[in-house]
């Protein structure tokens, strides 16, 4: 069986995807979610990558997303 490349498949989600590995780290990220939450975020907590955001960046992610809150 052929091995699985997560990346390959992060990378054909249309939508902000990443995988957290088995320390609760965040290994891999698409292009979507680098731009959603950031560079600079692989091999970081899952909590400090997808923490409650200021009031301001919420607005901005709001703005920018396909999901009305």
């Amino acid at each position: 069986m052929a091995e699985v490349n997560i990346a390959s498949i992060l990378q054909g989600i249309p939508l902000a995807a990443l995988a957290i590995d088995a320390n609760q780290r965040v290994s891999v990220m698409n292009a979507e979610a680098a731009s959603l939450l950031g560079e600079g975020l692989l091999d970081r907590h899952y909590i400090t990558v997808l923490r409650q955001r200021s009031e301001e960046h919420t607005s901005e992610l709001q703005s920018r997303s396909i999901i009305a809150y």
